[in-house]
């Protein structure tokens, strides 16, 4: 089992990236999207399988970094 978080300001970008992950990539196991405390979207996905590193790369590179203690999240 592979997990990870990505958070998004939009609702839309973090549905269109969990599309991806099911429809491209194949992933298979858990993808759910919710709303944030804070504001905006929270990705969470509990891969059955590794993703490539250069895929996690750049996911990482567009998504909003990680929540802060005390920002409502």
């Amino acid at each position: 089992m592979h997990s990870f978080q990505a958070r998004f300001g939009e609702r839309e970008r973090a549905r269109q990236v969990a599309r991806q992950l099911v429809d491209e990539f194949k992933v298979t196991g858990e993808v759910s999207t919710s709303p944030l405390a804070g504001g905006g979207w929270l990705l969470c996905v509990d891969a059955e399988a590794s993703l490539p590193e250069a895929w996690l790369a750049g996911l990482r590179e567009c998504s909003l970094p990680p929540a802060t203690p005390g920002d409502g999240d």
